[in-house]
């Protein structure tokens, strides 16, 4: 056993064991808006999507989601944490040359700015800015709120 601290192999979760269509057509769902069933039959070229294909594929997105509910509270907790001020400690039991069971407190890698910016990854997909731009194109006397008749 390895006495360095290994922060990918710890915490990482494993990656998805998927198809190349089935991966092509997540990342056009979750990075592109695009609809389960449109991504399905832009991977597939056409053709027709069995109603069994598109029920697993939409229970996959949603496991894999950002916008997910578990995903959400987990970036609640992380900020919570960072603006509570908890640190990143691991606390693990390893056995030393005598045999001795020895208590090692290690700081875990991912600081606090990185998990705020994890956070706030999925805060802006779970929560989106809605930003609007309205068209002042048009004559100008429509969108005066004082008339200017009098001053003339």
């Amino acid at each position: 056993m390895s006495d360095s601290f290994d922060p990918g192999g710890l915490f990482a979760a494993p990656e998805p064991q998927m198809y190349g269509k089935t991966a092509r057509a997540m990342k056009l769902v979750i990075e592109h808006g695009c609809t389960p069933k449109d991504a399905l039959l832009m991977v597939r070229n056409g053709g027709n999507v069995p109603d069994r294909t598109l029920k697993e594929f939409k229970r996959k997105v949603a496991r894999y989601s950002l916008t997910r509910p578990a995903m959400v509270k987990l970036a609640h907790n992380c900020v919570e944490n960072v603006l509570k001020c908890v640190p990143n400690v691991l606390t693990t039991q390893k056995m030393d040359k005598n045999g001795q069971v020895v208590d090692i407190v290690e700081q875990v890698i991912p600081t606090h700015t990185n998990q705020l910016a994890a956070a706030a990854m999925v805060f802006d997909r779970a929560e989106p800015v809605v930003r609007q731009n309205i068209n002042l194109n048009g004559e100008l006397k429509d969108f005066m709120p004082v008339i200017l008749d009098d001053y003339s």
